[in-house]
C-alpha cells in the first residue's frame, strides 16, 4: 500500500482550520521558573501547572501482531500554599476489561526546592505506587511525591501502554489553577483515522505537523508516521463550576474518536456513521431491541394487575411507572444494555437501570401505549454532541412516551421520585430517541415542573436572658422536596444536623415537632433556643435566623458558558418577631424590589400595631439554564439578594426612659 495513499485518510474532523504559525516557546527550565513573569502573576493561586507536555503513539503489539498506543506524560507544578501540597498526590487511571488492560510501563518524579536549590528525584523503585480500585474497569495506580513544601516546584512523568484504539485518551488544556503551557504530540499510523473534537470556548495557540523522515514496515506495508501538535498558553484557571453540568463539557480539551480502520490490503471499516444508522443498530441488538421485544411479550399479563381501565393517558403511563417501582428494585447500577434476560429480571425482581426503564418502554408497549427508548449521557457523565454520532457516548436510557403536542419522559427507577419525575443526573441537555424510523431529540429538561423551598421563622426575643426562642417551619415541593427526603426525611437527628448552623449551635437544644413526607413535597417544624447578638446597648437579629444563602455562589467575574440550574427554583422567607420591652427598632432595611426577565427579588418590612416586625422576601430565578450572555447580570442580581436577605435589625435600649423610671422609684 502506497504511502501517500495512506496517509491522505489520516484526517481529523469537527475542529476549524487553524493557520499554521511558527510560535517560539520561550524557555521554561525550572532553574528559571522564578524569572517567568507569566508565572509571577499567579502568585495568588494555590499551584500554577508551568508545563504540561504529552506524546502518544502507535507501538506494533508483538504478541497479537496488531497496535497499541503509548501514552506519555510530563507535567511540572510550581507549588504556592499549604492547599496545594495535595498536587503532590498522584494518580494515574488505568483502564482493563477482559484479558485486555492498559499497564503502567514506567514513573517518574522530580522535587525542587528554590530555599537552598536542592533537587531529589523518585522513579519505581522508590516510590510507594499501589492500586486503588475506582470502579469496575477502572485502577488507579497512586503514589505521594515526597519533601514537597510551599515553594517547591515538582515534576512527574509517567507512561502506559494500552490495547484501546477505539478511544484515545483525551488531552486536557486546562485545569483548577492556571496553566503556562500545554502541548499534546499525536504521532499517527495510516491504519487508524480519528476524529477531533476540541471542546472549550479558547482556540488553540498553535496546531501543525509534521512528516516523519523514517520509513517503519507493518508486515509487506510500508508507512510513515505523521505527528500533529497542539499547543496552548497561558490558559486561565478554570474556577467556577457552580450550576454546571459536567466540568469536562467547558473545560479547554481535546477528544479523540476512531472513526475507520484501513487494513494493509486497503479495505477499510467505518466505525463512525450517523445517527439513524446508530439507532438502527441499536434496535437489532439483543440487549436492546430484542429484549424490548421479550418485555413487551412476557409483560402483557401484568397490564390487568395495574388497573389502567378508564384512565387517561399520562394517568395509565404513572400507573404502569408506579407499578415497576413497587415491585423491581434497582441494584444502582447506570447502563443502556439489558445485563440480563427478561426472564431473569422478572424472576430476580431487580436489575439495573437498563434493565429497568428498557422493561417501563416494553411494557407501556404491551399496554397499547406509544412509547420508545431515549438514550442520555448523565450528568456526571458529560453531554452528547450530535457531532460524533457513536451510542458510546451514552450511558442510560429512559422511555419517551408522545404526548397531544408534546411528549412525556419517564424512568421507573428511583423510588423517591414522583412517578411523572425524571432524577436530576438525567437532565443533561439532549436524549436521543431510538427510533428506526427517523432522528429525533428531546430537551430532558423542558417538562419539568418548578420547585421551591418556603422557610418560616417566629422569633421571641428576651433581652434578660439574651436568648430568643425560634421557631422554624420549612415547606418545599418539586426537587427541593425530593433533596429534603434524601437529606432529613422524618429523622429528628438529621434534620437537627440540617439546621444546624452560627445560630443554631447546638443540636440537642432543638425540640423536633413534626416532618411531613410524600414523594413530591416535604415539611419540617422545630423549634430551640438561640443566643442574642448583644452589643452594649443594642442587639442585632439576623431576621431569618440564618437560614438564607450565605454567600453568592457565582464567584467569577465572567463565565463562557452556562449557568445550568437543572431546574428552574424559587425560594421564599417569611419571619415575625417582637420589638422588645424598652427597646426600640433602630434599624430595619428598606423595601426592595426587582422583577425583570432574568429574576425576581422582593424584600417587604413591616411594623405592625401590635409591636410585631414582619419582613417577607422572595427570589425567583426565571429560567432553568441561564446563558453566558445572563452572567453577569444574574451574578448581581444574586449577589444582591444574598446582601439584603441576610443585612441585620438592630435594637436600641431606651436608656433614658430606663433612668427617668429609677428616679422616679425614689
Amino acid at each position: 500500500m502506497k504511502y501517500d495513499a495512506l496517509l491522505r485518510k489520516v484526517c481529523f474532523f469537527g475542529i476549524a482550520a487553524l493557520s499554521i504559525t511558527a510560535s517560539a516557546q520561550s524557555k521554561k527550565c525550572i532553574e528559571s521558573h522564578n524569572q517567568n513573569p507569566v508565572l509571577k502573576k499567579h502568585k495568588d493561586y494555590e499551584a500554577v501547572i508551568i508545563e504540561d507536555l504529552g506524546k502518544i503513539r502507535f507501538e506494533e503489539n508483538q504478541a497479537n501482531g496488531g497496535f497499541d498506543f503509548i501514552f506519555e506524560r510530563t507535567t511540572t507544578t510550581k507549588i504556592y500554599s499549604n492547599t496545594g501540597l495535595d498536587r503532590a498526590e498522584i494518580e494515574i487511571p488505568l483502564y482493563h476489561q477482559g484479558r485486555d488492560k492498559e499497564t503502567l510501563l514506567y514513573v517518574k518524579a522530580a522535587v525542587f526546592h528554590e530555599d537552598d536549590g536542592k533537587e531529589i528525584h523518585f522513579d519505581d523503585s522508590n516510590l510507594d505506587i499501589y492500586d486503588e480500585v475506582y470502579s469496575e474497569r477502572i485502577v488507579l495506580k497512586k503514589f505521594a511525591i515526597p519533601n514537597v513544601k510551599e515553594g517547591s516546584v515538582i515534576q512527574v512523568s509517567y507512561g502506559y501502554r494500552s490495547p484501546y484504539k477505539f478511544n484515545l485518551r483525551d488531552w486536557v488544556f486546562q485545569d483548577e489553577v492556571p496553566v503556562l503551557h500545554s502541548k499534546l504530540e499525536v504521532s499517527i499510523i495510516p491504519f487508524y483515522e480519528y476524529s477531533l473534537i476540541k471542546r472549550g470556548s479558547r482556540p488553540l495557540s498553535s496546531r501543525y505537523h509534521v512528516d516523519s523522515p523514517k520509513v517503519k514496515n507493518y508486515g509487506l506495508t510500508e508507512y510513515r508516521e505523521r505527528t500533529h501538535v497542539f499547543l496552548m498558553t497561558d490558559v486561565p484557571a478554570f474556577e467556577d463550576e457552580s450550576f454546571i453540568t459536567n466540568r469536562k463539557d467547558y473545560i479547554d480539551r481535546l477528544e479523540f474518536q476512531l472513526a475507520r480502520i484501513t487494513r494493509t490490503n486497503g479495505i477499510q471499516i467505518d466505525i463512525m456513521s450517523d445517527w439513524p444508522t446508530t439507532c438502527k443498530d441499536l434496535i437489532d441488538h439483543k440487549d436492546f431491541g430484542k429484549y424490548l421485544n421479550a418485555a413487551k411479550k412476557q409483560s402483557k399479563s401484568m397490564i390487568a394487575l395495574c388497573g389502567l381501565k378508564g384512565m387517561e393517558k399520562a394517568e395509565a403511563v404513572d400507573q404502569i411507572v408506579a407499578y415497576i417501582k413497587e415491585n423491581y428494585k434497582w441494584n444502582g447500577s447506570q447502563g443502556k444494555f439489558a445485563s440480563k434476560k427478561v426472564k431473569e429480571f422478572l424472576e430476580d425482581k431487580e436489575g439495573e437501570a437498563s434493565d429497568i426503564n428498557l422493561f417501563l418502554v416494553g411494557m407501556l408497549n404491551a399496554a397499547g401505549i406509544e412509547a420508545y427508548p431515549v438514550l442520555l449521557s448523565t450528568r456526571a457523565h458529560g453531554k452528547v454532541y450530535k457531532d460524533t454520532p457513536m451510542h458510546t457516548h451514552f450511558n442510560y436510557v429512559i422511555a419517551y412516551i408522545p404526548h397531544r403536542s408534546g411528549y412525556m419522559l419517564r424512568d421507573a427507577t428511583d423510588i423517591h421520585y414522583p412517578n411523572d419525575q425524571l432524577p436530576l443526573k438525567c437532565i443533561n441537555d439532549l436524549g436521543l430517541v431510538v427510533d428506526k424510523e427517523n432522528e429525533k431529540w428531546v430537551d430532558l429538561g423542558e417538562n419539568n415542573s418548578s420547585s421551591s423551598i418556603c422557610k418560616y421563622t417566629s422569633l421571641s426575643i428576651d433581652p434578660s436572658s439574651s436568648t430568643a426562642s425560634l421557631q422554624i417551619e420549612m415547606n418545599s415541593s418539586g426537587y427541593d422536596a425530593v433533596n429534603h427526603n434524601r437529606q432529613i426525611g422524618i429523622n429528628p437527628d438529621d434534620a437537627k444536623e440540617y439546621f444546624e448552623n452560627d445560630l443554631i449551635s447546638d443540636p440537642d437544644s432543638v425540640l423536633f415537632l413534626y416532618s411531613s413526607v410524600t414523594c413530591d413535597s416535604f415539611g419540617i417544624k422545630l423549634f430551640t433556643d438561640v443566643p442574642l447578638e448583644v452589643v452594649g446597648s443594642h442587639i442585632f437579629l439576623h431576621p431569618f435566623a440564618e437560614l438564607t444563602e450565605k454567600e453568592c455562589p457565582l464567584k467569577s467575574k465572567t463565565r463562557s458558558y452556562p449557568v445550568d440550574m437543572v431546574y428552574q427554583r424559587s425560594r421564599h422567607y417569611q419571619t415575625e418577631f417582637n420589638i422588645p420591652e424598652g427597646y426600640t427598632l433602630s434599624h430595619l432595611p428598606d423595601p426592595y424590589l426587582i422583577d425583570n426577565d432574568i429574576i425576581q427579588i422582593s424584600y417587604v418590612p413591616d411594623v405592625g400595631d401590635d409591636g410585631m416586625v414582619r419582613i417577607q422576601a422572595d427570589l425567583v430565578f426565571k429560567k432553568r439554564v441561564y446563558p453566558p450572555k445572563d452572567y453577569k447580570k444574574l451574578r448581581v442580581f444574586y449577589a444582591e439578594s444574598v446582601k439584603r436577605f441576610n443585612e441585620k435589625i438592630s435594637f436600641e435600649e431606651d436608656v433614658a426612659g430606663s433612668i427617668a423610671g429609677i428616679r422616679d422609684t425614689h
